[in-house]
């Protein structure tokens, strides 16, 4: 739904790659106040649909606006304080300090008092859990820590619209929930947010809405509970998945089914 809190929006998206269609006919609206998943099988067009939003990737046809405005024509400075991004590579060339690496978040900003920069670094170091690396070198770190670090970058920026490619996927069961946490209670606050996830359940979870993709078109678009549908998510991911909510809680528990015998065929160990 398209309203005066709508921050971004795909109209009819389609990008093209070495002659391959990696996304057709793409409509998207992402409101305030909403934090949007996309999901699907590896190959769907996920990554490329938030870097089209984010404006990092053109369009081969169709139309992105951010804040009512093509997405082209934003400066790069001005884009940088209304969005950010994670993308799912986050390698420093040179051995910087997290807090450097933090730091760089407030790259945008440039005319704020010092003590409002100490206090976004140290706001964003805290809600990662980074308070005892702060001092030391990326490359020193693990694959988790470094994610932490990127995030925690983001975090400082400071952006309403948070654009995040797979940002769990080296983080362990706590950050991952941490994470996640920290991004439903900015859409709770009136910003938005849309994150590419794998695991389902997660999606379940913490989105407000579920964007189902499958080469490159959109499968489903709406709540956790209408868009993970057992037999869409099965057909599309080629494998069985079980959906079951839990009568207690309402809580919606979404993972694959699995048998004990290998794919490759029974054991003769």
């Amino acid at each position: 739904m398209r309203g005066a809190g709508t921050r971004v929006v795909a109209d009819g998206v389609g990008v093209v790659l070495e002659g391959r269609a990696v996304l057709s006919g793409v409509e998207l609206a992402v409101d305030a106040g909403e934090l949007v998943a996309l999901v699907g099988p590896n190959g769907a067009g996920k990554s490329t649909l938030l870097h089209v939003l984010a404006g990092d990737v053109a369009p081969t046809s169709g139309s992105v606006t951010l804040d009512g405005r093509a997405v082209a024509s934003w400066r790069a400075a001005d884009l940088a304080r209304i969005r950010s991004v994670l993308t799912q590579s986050n390698e420093v060339s040179f051995p910087f300090t997290v807090r450097e690496v933090v730091a760089m978040g407030l790259a945008p900003w440039t005319a704020l008092p010092p003590a409002e920069e100490e206090a976004r670094i140290d706001s964003a170091v805290d809600d990662a859990e980074l308070a005892a690396l702060e001092h030391r070198r990326l490359p020193e770190l693990s694959g988790g820590e470094q994610a932490r670090a990127a995030w925690a970058r983001v975090r400082a920026q400071g952006a309403g619209l948070v654009l995040l490619d797979e940002p769990t996927a080296s983080l362990d069961i706590r950050h991952q929930e941490r994470l996640l946490g920290h991004l439903r209670r900015h859409t709770e606050e009136g910003g938005s947010a849309v994150v590419v996830v794998h695991d389902l359940d997660l999606a379940a979870a913490y989105s407000t809405r579920v964007v189902v993709l499958e080469a490159g078109r959109v499968r489903a678009d709406g709540p956790p509970a209408d868009a993970l549908d057992a037999a869409l998510l099965s057909a599309v991911y080629r494998h069985p998945i079980l959906v079951h909510r839990v009568a207690e809680s309402g809580e919606l528990l979404v993972r694959p089914a699995r048998t004990t015998v290998p794919l490759g065929g029974p054991s003769h160990a």
